[in-house]
Protein backbone atom coordinates (compact mmCIF):
# COMPACT_ATOMS: atom_id res chain seq x y z
CA UNK A 1 0.00 0.00 0.00
CA UNK A 2 1.49 3.33 -1.06
CA UNK A 3 0.77 6.78 -2.39
CA UNK A 4 3.04 7.81 -5.23
CA UNK A 5 3.35 10.29 -8.09
CA UNK A 6 4.87 9.41 -11.48
CA UNK A 7 5.99 12.46 -13.46
CA UNK A 8 4.91 12.72 -17.10
CA UNK A 9 8.06 14.76 -17.71
CA UNK A 10 10.84 12.64 -16.17
CA UNK A 11 8.91 9.35 -15.80
CA UNK A 12 10.33 9.11 -12.27
CA UNK A 13 8.18 7.60 -9.51
CA UNK A 14 8.16 9.75 -6.37
CA UNK A 15 6.95 8.14 -3.15
CA UNK A 16 4.76 10.31 -0.94
CA UNK A 17 4.07 7.76 1.78
CA UNK A 18 2.84 4.28 2.63
CA UNK A 19 6.13 2.34 2.37
CA UNK A 20 8.89 1.71 4.87
CA UNK A 21 11.51 1.44 2.16
CA UNK A 22 12.34 3.07 -1.17
CA UNK A 23 11.99 -0.15 -3.16
CA UNK A 24 10.45 0.27 -6.62
CA UNK A 25 10.56 4.07 -6.60
CA UNK A 26 13.01 6.73 -7.76
CA UNK A 27 12.74 9.19 -4.92
CA UNK A 28 10.55 10.71 -2.25
CA UNK A 29 10.15 9.71 1.37
CA UNK A 30 9.10 6.76 3.51
CA UNK A 31 6.47 6.73 6.19
CA UNK A 32 3.11 5.32 7.23
CA UNK A 33 0.14 5.43 4.88
CA UNK A 34 -1.04 9.08 4.84
CA UNK A 35 -4.54 10.39 5.30
CA UNK A 36 -6.26 11.65 2.16
CA UNK A 37 -9.43 13.46 1.12
CA UNK A 38 -10.93 13.87 -2.36
CA UNK A 39 -13.46 16.48 -3.42
CA UNK A 40 -15.16 16.67 -6.80
CA UNK A 41 -16.42 19.90 -8.37
CA UNK A 42 -18.57 19.53 -11.48
CA UNK A 43 -17.94 22.29 -14.01
CA UNK A 44 -21.08 23.47 -15.80
CA UNK A 45 -22.32 26.24 -18.06
CA UNK A 46 -24.62 28.89 -16.67
CA UNK A 47 -27.68 26.78 -17.47
CA UNK A 48 -26.25 23.75 -15.66
CA UNK A 49 -24.97 21.81 -18.66
CA UNK A 50 -22.17 19.49 -17.54
CA UNK A 51 -18.73 20.19 -19.02
CA UNK A 52 -16.19 18.36 -16.89
CA UNK A 53 -15.20 17.42 -13.33
CA UNK A 54 -12.39 18.88 -11.28
CA UNK A 55 -10.88 16.82 -8.45
CA UNK A 56 -8.98 18.21 -5.49
CA UNK A 57 -6.91 15.63 -3.61
CA UNK A 58 -5.43 16.46 -0.22
CA UNK A 59 -2.79 14.11 1.21
CA UNK A 60 -1.61 14.59 4.78
CA UNK A 61 0.93 12.38 6.50
CA UNK A 62 4.04 11.94 8.59
CA UNK A 63 7.43 11.22 7.08
CA UNK A 64 9.90 8.85 8.74
CA UNK A 65 13.63 8.67 8.45
CA UNK A 66 15.03 6.12 6.06
CA UNK A 67 16.60 2.98 7.61
CA UNK A 68 20.06 3.72 6.22
CA UNK A 69 20.27 7.11 7.93
CA UNK A 70 22.48 7.59 10.97
CA UNK A 71 20.21 9.02 13.66
CA UNK A 72 22.02 8.53 16.93
CA UNK A 73 20.33 10.14 19.89
CA UNK A 74 23.71 10.83 21.55
CA UNK A 75 25.07 12.66 18.54
CA UNK A 76 24.11 16.31 18.76
CA UNK A 77 21.91 17.45 15.84
CA UNK A 78 22.22 14.21 13.89
CA UNK A 79 18.52 13.33 14.03
CA UNK A 80 17.52 16.93 13.40
CA UNK A 81 19.76 16.96 10.36
CA UNK A 82 18.07 13.84 8.96
CA UNK A 83 14.61 15.23 9.61
CA UNK A 84 15.56 18.46 7.94
CA UNK A 85 16.92 16.49 4.98
CA UNK A 86 13.52 14.79 4.64
CA UNK A 87 11.97 18.25 4.70
CA UNK A 88 14.13 19.29 1.76
CA UNK A 89 13.11 16.15 -0.14
CA UNK A 90 9.43 17.02 0.40
CA UNK A 91 9.54 20.66 -0.61
CA UNK A 92 11.61 19.89 -3.70
CA UNK A 93 8.98 17.35 -4.80
CA UNK A 94 8.73 17.06 -8.63
CA UNK A 95 11.16 19.87 -9.40
CA UNK A 96 13.89 17.85 -11.09
CA UNK A 97 13.31 18.82 -14.77
CA UNK A 98 12.96 21.98 -16.84
CA UNK A 99 10.96 22.80 -18.81
CA UNK A 100 8.10 20.63 -17.63
CA UNK A 101 4.33 20.41 -17.65
CA UNK A 102 4.35 19.57 -13.94
CA UNK A 103 1.71 16.89 -14.42
CA UNK A 104 1.87 13.23 -13.47
CA UNK A 105 -0.01 10.12 -12.43
CA UNK A 106 -1.13 10.19 -8.79
CA UNK A 107 -1.91 6.75 -7.38
CA UNK A 108 -3.34 5.77 -4.02
CA UNK A 109 -2.92 2.00 -3.71
CA UNK A 110 -4.82 -0.23 -1.37
CA UNK A 111 -3.21 -2.83 0.93
CA UNK A 112 -2.03 -5.99 -0.76
CA UNK A 113 -0.93 -4.33 -3.99
CA UNK A 114 -3.56 -6.11 -6.13
CA UNK A 115 -4.24 -2.83 -8.01
CA UNK A 116 -7.92 -3.66 -8.29
CA UNK A 117 -9.15 -0.68 -6.27
CA UNK A 118 -6.41 1.85 -6.86
CA UNK A 119 -7.44 5.49 -6.94
CA UNK A 120 -5.65 6.97 -9.93
CA UNK A 121 -5.61 10.45 -11.42
CA UNK A 122 -3.81 10.61 -14.77
CA UNK A 123 -3.22 14.39 -14.93
CA UNK A 124 -2.59 15.34 -11.31
CA UNK A 125 -0.82 18.63 -10.71
CA UNK A 126 0.64 19.74 -7.40
CA UNK A 127 -0.93 23.07 -6.47
CA UNK A 128 0.14 23.37 -2.85
CA UNK A 129 2.72 21.80 -0.55
CA UNK A 130 3.03 22.59 3.12
CA UNK A 131 5.41 21.43 5.82
CA UNK A 132 3.95 22.73 9.08
CA UNK A 133 5.91 23.74 12.18
CA UNK A 134 7.76 20.75 13.62
CA UNK A 135 6.93 19.30 17.01
CA UNK A 136 8.36 16.71 19.37
CA UNK A 137 6.80 13.64 20.93
CA UNK A 138 8.74 11.97 23.77
CA UNK A 139 11.85 13.73 22.54
CA UNK A 140 11.47 12.44 18.99
CA UNK A 141 11.06 15.01 16.25
CA UNK A 142 8.26 14.36 13.71
CA UNK A 143 8.03 15.69 10.11
CA UNK A 144 4.46 16.26 8.98
CA UNK A 145 3.51 17.22 5.44
CA UNK A 146 0.49 18.21 3.38
CA UNK A 147 0.15 17.87 -0.41
CA UNK A 148 -2.75 19.27 -2.45
CA UNK A 149 -3.23 18.06 -6.03
CA UNK A 150 -5.64 19.14 -8.74
CA UNK A 151 -6.80 16.74 -11.49
CA UNK A 152 -9.44 16.35 -14.18
CA UNK A 153 -8.76 12.85 -15.51
CA UNK A 154 -9.91 10.18 -13.05
CA UNK A 155 -8.46 6.88 -14.26
CA UNK A 156 -9.45 4.82 -11.23
CA UNK A 157 -11.76 2.40 -13.04
CA UNK A 158 -9.13 1.16 -15.50
CA UNK A 159 -8.22 -1.91 -13.44
CA UNK A 160 -11.31 -2.00 -11.24
CA UNK A 161 -13.81 -4.64 -12.26
CA UNK A 162 -17.47 -4.30 -11.33
CA UNK A 163 -17.39 -0.50 -11.25
CA UNK A 164 -19.09 1.80 -13.72
CA UNK A 165 -16.36 3.10 -16.01
CA UNK A 166 -16.05 6.84 -16.36
CA UNK A 167 -16.25 8.42 -19.82
CA UNK A 168 -13.96 11.35 -20.54
CA UNK A 169 -15.46 14.43 -22.22
CA UNK A 170 -14.78 14.82 -25.93
CA UNK A 171 -13.21 18.23 -25.27
CA UNK A 172 -11.27 18.87 -22.07
CA UNK A 173 -12.59 22.27 -20.95
CA UNK A 174 -13.05 24.36 -17.85
CA UNK A 175 -15.43 27.01 -19.28
CA UNK A 176 -17.41 27.52 -22.49
CA UNK A 177 -19.79 30.20 -23.68
CA UNK A 178 -21.81 31.01 -26.79
CA UNK A 179 -23.51 34.32 -27.50
CA UNK A 180 -25.77 35.58 -30.30
CA UNK A 181 -26.43 39.29 -30.70
CA UNK A 182 -28.70 41.07 -33.21
CA UNK A 183 -28.55 44.88 -33.39
CA UNK A 184 -30.25 47.24 -35.89
CA UNK A 185 -28.23 49.41 -38.26
CA UNK A 186 -28.99 52.68 -40.05
CA UNK A 187 -28.86 50.90 -43.41
CA UNK A 188 -31.78 49.51 -45.39
CA UNK A 189 -32.14 47.34 -48.46
CA UNK A 190 -34.21 48.98 -51.20
CA UNK A 191 -35.39 52.58 -51.51
CA UNK A 192 -39.17 52.54 -51.63
CA UNK A 193 -42.05 51.57 -49.36
CA UNK A 194 -40.85 47.97 -49.25
CA UNK A 195 -37.32 48.81 -48.05
CA UNK A 196 -36.08 46.27 -45.50
CA UNK A 197 -34.33 46.93 -42.22
CA UNK A 198 -30.78 45.65 -41.82
CA UNK A 199 -29.13 44.21 -38.74
CA UNK A 200 -25.68 43.28 -37.48
CA UNK A 201 -25.62 39.67 -36.31
CA UNK A 202 -22.74 38.64 -34.05
CA UNK A 203 -21.95 35.08 -32.94
CA UNK A 204 -19.24 34.67 -30.31
CA UNK A 205 -17.77 31.37 -29.11
CA UNK A 206 -15.20 31.24 -26.33
CA UNK A 207 -13.68 28.49 -24.25
CA UNK A 208 -10.88 27.82 -21.80
CA UNK A 209 -9.33 24.41 -22.27
CA UNK A 210 -7.24 22.05 -20.18
CA UNK A 211 -4.10 20.16 -21.09
CA UNK A 212 -4.75 16.59 -22.18
CA UNK A 213 -2.48 13.64 -21.39
CA UNK A 214 -2.48 9.98 -22.37
CA UNK A 215 -1.85 7.23 -19.83
CA UNK A 216 1.73 6.96 -21.10
CA UNK A 217 4.67 8.61 -19.36
CA UNK A 218 7.32 10.89 -20.78
CA UNK A 219 6.91 13.96 -22.95
CA UNK A 220 4.91 12.01 -25.56
CA UNK A 221 2.11 11.69 -23.00
CA UNK A 222 1.26 15.39 -23.53
CA UNK A 223 -1.28 14.94 -26.36
CA UNK A 224 -3.16 18.26 -26.61
CA UNK A 225 -2.53 21.80 -25.40
CA UNK A 226 -5.21 23.58 -23.40
CA UNK A 227 -5.79 26.23 -26.07
CA UNK A 228 -6.15 23.46 -28.65
CA UNK A 229 -8.89 21.75 -26.61
CA UNK A 230 -10.70 25.10 -26.55
CA UNK A 231 -10.12 25.51 -30.31
CA UNK A 232 -11.57 22.07 -31.07
CA UNK A 233 -14.74 22.92 -29.16
CA UNK A 234 -15.10 26.29 -30.95
CA UNK A 235 -14.70 24.57 -34.32
CA UNK A 236 -17.32 21.98 -33.33
CA UNK A 237 -19.79 24.79 -32.57
CA UNK A 238 -18.88 27.18 -35.40
CA UNK A 239 -21.43 28.30 -38.03
CA UNK A 240 -20.71 29.77 -41.47
CA UNK A 241 -24.36 30.87 -41.60
CA UNK A 242 -26.65 31.34 -38.59
CA UNK A 243 -28.69 28.13 -38.37
CA UNK A 244 -32.41 28.16 -38.89
CA UNK A 245 -32.69 25.88 -35.88
CA UNK A 246 -30.35 25.25 -32.95
CA UNK A 247 -31.02 21.72 -31.71
CA UNK A 248 -27.88 20.92 -29.67
CA UNK A 249 -26.66 22.50 -26.45
CA UNK A 250 -23.05 23.55 -25.89
CA UNK A 251 -21.73 20.00 -25.52
CA UNK A 252 -24.00 18.24 -28.01
CA UNK A 253 -27.09 17.27 -25.99
CA UNK A 254 -30.31 17.36 -27.98
CA UNK A 255 -32.50 20.15 -26.69
CA UNK A 256 -35.92 21.58 -27.54
CA UNK A 257 -35.70 24.53 -29.89
CA UNK A 258 -37.97 26.93 -31.72
CA UNK A 259 -35.22 27.68 -34.23
CA UNK A 260 -32.90 30.62 -34.50
CA UNK A 261 -35.12 33.60 -33.70
CA UNK A 262 -33.70 37.00 -32.74
CA UNK A 263 -37.09 37.92 -31.34
CA UNK A 264 -37.88 40.65 -33.88
CA UNK A 265 -41.19 39.26 -35.05
CA UNK A 266 -39.95 38.42 -38.55
CA UNK A 267 -37.43 36.07 -40.13
CA UNK A 268 -33.91 37.01 -41.14
CA UNK A 269 -33.00 34.88 -44.16
CA UNK A 270 -30.17 36.80 -45.82
CA UNK A 271 -26.75 36.80 -44.11
CA UNK A 272 -23.99 38.63 -46.01
CA UNK A 273 -20.55 40.20 -45.50
CA UNK A 274 -19.43 37.31 -43.30
CA UNK A 275 -16.31 38.20 -41.28
CA UNK A 276 -14.48 36.04 -38.73
CA UNK A 277 -12.10 37.04 -35.93
CA UNK A 278 -10.04 34.47 -34.03
CA UNK A 279 -8.31 35.15 -30.71
CA UNK A 280 -6.21 32.82 -28.58
CA UNK A 281 -4.26 33.18 -25.35
CA UNK A 282 -1.82 30.27 -25.22
CA UNK A 283 -0.83 30.86 -21.61
CA UNK A 284 -4.42 31.03 -20.41
CA UNK A 285 -5.48 28.15 -22.64
CA UNK A 286 -8.29 30.20 -24.15
CA UNK A 287 -9.65 30.39 -27.69
CA UNK A 288 -12.48 32.44 -29.16
CA UNK A 289 -14.14 32.92 -32.53
CA UNK A 290 -16.37 35.87 -33.42
CA UNK A 291 -18.46 35.78 -36.60
CA UNK A 292 -20.37 38.80 -37.91
CA UNK A 293 -22.93 39.18 -40.69
CA UNK A 294 -25.20 41.85 -42.16
CA UNK A 295 -28.70 40.40 -42.14
CA UNK A 296 -32.18 41.27 -43.39
CA UNK A 297 -35.37 39.67 -44.66
CA UNK A 298 -34.56 40.94 -48.19
CA UNK A 299 -32.49 38.50 -50.27
CA UNK A 300 -30.86 41.09 -52.57
CA UNK A 301 -27.05 41.17 -52.51
CA UNK A 302 -26.50 44.94 -52.56
CA UNK A 303 -27.66 48.15 -50.92
CA UNK A 304 -28.70 51.33 -52.74
CA UNK A 305 -28.43 54.79 -51.19
CA UNK A 306 -30.69 56.96 -53.36
CA UNK A 307 -31.12 60.74 -53.43
CA UNK A 308 -33.38 62.68 -55.83
CA UNK A 309 -33.16 66.49 -55.98
CA UNK A 310 -35.25 68.94 -58.05
CA UNK A 311 -34.23 72.44 -59.21
CA UNK A 312 -37.14 74.70 -60.14
CA UNK A 313 -36.47 78.31 -61.21
CA UNK A 314 -38.74 80.87 -62.77
CA UNK A 315 -35.75 82.39 -64.57
CA UNK A 316 -34.42 79.15 -66.05
CA UNK A 317 -35.81 77.90 -69.35
CA UNK A 318 -36.24 74.37 -67.91
CA UNK A 319 -36.50 72.61 -64.57
CA UNK A 320 -34.09 69.78 -63.66
CA UNK A 321 -34.09 66.69 -61.51
CA UNK A 322 -30.94 64.89 -60.41
CA UNK A 323 -30.75 61.24 -59.36
CA UNK A 324 -27.71 60.32 -57.23
CA UNK A 325 -27.27 56.67 -56.27
CA UNK A 326 -24.56 54.78 -54.39
CA UNK A 327 -24.71 51.02 -54.93
CA UNK A 328 -22.71 48.93 -52.47
CA UNK A 329 -22.22 45.26 -53.24
CA UNK A 330 -22.39 42.75 -50.37
CA UNK A 331 -20.22 39.66 -50.13
CA UNK A 332 -22.13 36.38 -50.36
CA UNK A 333 -19.14 34.15 -49.67
CA UNK A 334 -18.05 32.59 -46.39
CA UNK A 335 -15.33 34.20 -44.29
CA UNK A 336 -13.19 31.14 -45.02
CA UNK A 337 -13.19 31.96 -48.75
CA UNK A 338 -10.09 33.87 -49.88
CA UNK A 339 -12.01 36.00 -52.43
CA UNK A 340 -15.01 38.33 -52.33
CA UNK A 341 -17.72 39.14 -54.89
CA UNK A 342 -18.88 42.58 -53.73
CA UNK A 343 -18.21 44.30 -57.06
CA UNK A 344 -20.12 41.74 -59.13
CA UNK A 345 -23.09 42.17 -56.80
CA UNK A 346 -22.83 45.97 -57.07
CA UNK A 347 -23.07 45.64 -60.89
CA UNK A 348 -26.23 43.59 -60.40
CA UNK A 349 -27.64 46.37 -58.24
CA UNK A 350 -26.78 49.01 -60.83
CA UNK A 351 -28.83 47.12 -63.40
CA UNK A 352 -31.96 47.49 -61.25
CA UNK A 353 -31.93 51.31 -61.27
CA UNK A 354 -34.13 52.96 -63.90
CA UNK A 355 -33.45 56.64 -63.32
CA UNK A 356 -36.07 57.87 -65.82
CA UNK A 357 -38.77 56.00 -63.92
CA UNK A 358 -37.55 57.42 -60.62
CA UNK A 359 -37.79 61.09 -61.75
CA UNK A 360 -41.19 60.50 -63.36
CA UNK A 361 -43.62 63.18 -64.53
CA UNK A 362 -42.50 65.52 -67.27
CA UNK A 363 -38.77 64.93 -66.71
CA UNK A 364 -38.16 62.88 -69.82
CA UNK A 365 -34.86 64.20 -71.15
CA UNK A 366 -31.61 62.73 -69.86
CA UNK A 367 -29.16 65.63 -69.93
CA UNK A 368 -26.09 64.00 -68.38
CA UNK A 369 -24.99 60.78 -66.73
CA UNK A 370 -21.82 59.87 -64.84
CA UNK A 371 -20.68 56.61 -63.20
CA UNK A 372 -17.79 55.76 -60.90
CA UNK A 373 -16.77 52.15 -60.20
CA UNK A 374 -14.66 51.20 -57.17
CA UNK A 375 -13.93 47.57 -57.93
CA UNK A 376 -11.85 47.08 -54.80
CA UNK A 377 -14.58 48.02 -52.35
CA UNK A 378 -17.47 46.99 -54.59
CA UNK A 379 -19.04 50.48 -54.72
CA UNK A 380 -20.63 52.13 -57.78
CA UNK A 381 -21.85 55.74 -57.79
CA UNK A 382 -24.31 57.04 -60.38
CA UNK A 383 -25.44 60.60 -61.11
CA UNK A 384 -28.08 61.33 -63.78
CA UNK A 385 -29.62 64.72 -64.62
CA UNK A 386 -33.01 65.12 -66.36
CA UNK A 387 -34.98 68.18 -67.45
CA UNK A 388 -38.56 68.84 -68.47
CA UNK A 389 -37.80 70.44 -71.83
CA UNK A 390 -40.44 69.76 -74.53
CA UNK A 391 -38.59 69.23 -77.81
CA UNK A 392 -39.90 69.14 -81.37
CA UNK A 393 -37.01 67.10 -82.75
CA UNK A 394 -37.12 63.47 -81.58
CA UNK A 395 -33.97 62.55 -79.70
CA UNK A 396 -32.95 66.13 -78.87
CA UNK A 397 -31.84 66.96 -75.34
CA UNK A 398 -32.01 70.74 -75.79
CA UNK A 399 -33.61 73.22 -78.16
CA UNK A 400 -33.36 76.99 -78.43
CA UNK A 401 -35.16 79.20 -80.96
CA UNK A 402 -34.27 82.89 -81.17
CA UNK A 403 -36.01 85.43 -83.48
CA UNK A 404 -34.70 88.99 -83.93
CA UNK A 405 -36.02 92.00 -85.91
CA UNK A 406 -34.30 94.99 -87.53
CA UNK A 407 -35.01 97.77 -90.13
CA UNK A 408 -38.09 99.99 -90.78
CA UNK A 409 -36.15 103.01 -89.54
CA UNK A 410 -36.60 106.59 -90.92
CA UNK A 411 -34.05 107.70 -93.52
CA UNK A 412 -32.81 111.27 -93.07
CA UNK A 413 -29.85 113.47 -93.86
CA UNK A 414 -27.82 115.48 -91.37
CA UNK A 415 -26.35 118.60 -93.02
CA UNK A 416 -23.88 120.75 -91.20
CA UNK A 417 -24.13 124.54 -91.81
CA UNK A 418 -21.21 126.84 -91.05
CA UNK A 419 -22.05 129.52 -88.53
CA UNK A 420 -25.47 128.02 -87.72
CA UNK A 421 -25.79 128.32 -83.97
CA UNK A 422 -28.76 125.87 -83.85
CA UNK A 423 -26.65 123.06 -85.18
CA UNK A 424 -26.96 120.93 -88.32
CA UNK A 425 -29.97 120.78 -90.58
CA UNK A 426 -31.80 117.44 -90.36
CA UNK A 427 -33.61 116.64 -93.60
CA UNK A 428 -36.25 113.86 -93.62
CA UNK A 429 -35.84 111.89 -96.86
CA UNK A 430 -39.43 110.64 -96.78
CA UNK A 431 -38.53 106.93 -96.82
CA UNK A 432 -37.54 104.04 -94.48
CA UNK A 433 -34.85 101.30 -94.32
CA UNK A 434 -35.75 97.70 -95.33
CA UNK A 435 -37.19 95.47 -92.58
CA UNK A 436 -35.30 92.29 -91.64
CA UNK A 437 -36.25 89.28 -89.53
CA UNK A 438 -33.68 86.69 -88.41
CA UNK A 439 -34.12 83.28 -86.71
CA UNK A 440 -31.46 81.11 -85.07
CA UNK A 441 -32.47 77.54 -84.19
CA UNK A 442 -30.04 75.50 -81.97
CA UNK A 443 -30.52 71.82 -81.22
CA UNK A 444 -28.33 69.34 -79.26
CA UNK A 445 -29.01 65.69 -80.01
CA UNK A 446 -28.60 62.96 -77.45
CA UNK A 447 -25.73 60.48 -77.82
CA UNK A 448 -27.93 57.79 -79.22
CA UNK A 449 -29.37 60.07 -81.92
CA UNK A 450 -26.33 61.56 -83.66
CA UNK A 451 -26.21 59.32 -86.70
CA UNK A 452 -27.75 61.92 -89.05
CA UNK A 453 -28.34 65.64 -89.20
CA UNK A 454 -31.67 66.71 -87.75
CA UNK A 455 -34.18 68.54 -89.95
CA UNK A 456 -34.54 72.05 -88.53
CA UNK A 457 -35.37 74.29 -91.51
CA UNK A 458 -39.11 73.77 -91.26
CA UNK A 459 -39.11 74.88 -87.65
CA UNK A 460 -36.89 77.88 -88.41
CA UNK A 461 -38.96 79.07 -91.42
CA UNK A 462 -42.17 78.54 -89.44
CA UNK A 463 -40.93 80.99 -86.85
CA UNK A 464 -40.63 83.80 -89.49
CA UNK A 465 -43.36 85.93 -91.04
CA UNK A 466 -44.80 84.90 -94.39
CA UNK A 467 -43.57 86.64 -97.51
CA UNK A 468 -40.35 88.51 -97.84
CA UNK A 469 -37.15 87.34 -99.40
CA UNK A 470 -34.46 85.13 -97.87
CA UNK A 471 -31.36 87.20 -97.60
CA UNK A 472 -29.14 84.55 -96.01
CA UNK A 473 -29.26 81.01 -94.63
CA UNK A 474 -26.50 79.11 -92.82
CA UNK A 475 -26.62 75.62 -91.34
CA UNK A 476 -24.05 73.67 -89.21
CA UNK A 477 -23.93 70.14 -87.76
CA UNK A 478 -21.36 68.48 -85.46
CA UNK A 479 -21.91 64.75 -85.32
CA UNK A 480 -19.50 64.29 -82.40
CA UNK A 481 -21.14 66.78 -80.04
CA UNK A 482 -24.66 66.53 -81.51
CA UNK A 483 -24.81 70.32 -81.92
CA UNK A 484 -26.97 71.60 -84.80
CA UNK A 485 -27.74 75.21 -85.87
CA UNK A 486 -29.66 76.83 -88.66
CA UNK A 487 -29.85 80.62 -89.11
CA UNK A 488 -32.14 82.40 -91.67
CA UNK A 489 -32.59 86.09 -92.40
CA UNK A 490 -35.53 87.45 -94.44
CA UNK A 491 -35.99 90.96 -95.87
CA UNK A 492 -39.38 92.60 -96.16
CA UNK A 493 -40.28 95.57 -98.35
Amino acid sequence: MAVYFQSKDSEKILLIGGQSSMGGVDGGGTGPFPRYSISREDLTTGDGTYINSKFTISINGTATLKSNYQQRMTQTGERQERVQGESIIKFQFNRNTWPMTGVGKLAIQAYGGANISDIVFNDARLVNLEIPEQNESAGVQVLEYSFTFEAYDDDSTTNNTGLIADVDPTYLLSTVSENWEVTPTDQVKGYNSTASKMFNVTHTLSAVGLRKFSTDTGTSAYTSASWNEAKKWCEFRIADTPPASITKDLVGNTMPSDGFDPGLGFTLNSFLNHARTVSSDIGEGSYSITDTWIASSDTSVYTIDLEISEDISQEAPVNTKTVNATITGLDTRSATNSTINKYANAVTGLGTINASTLVGGSYNNEVSRSESHNKTNGVITLSTVYNDLVVSVPGAISEELTVSYSGGDDVFAIIGVIGRAAGPVIQDMGTKTEEKESVSYDVVMGKGNRGSKPEGETTAIGALQAGGLVESKTESWNENTGAYNISITKVYG
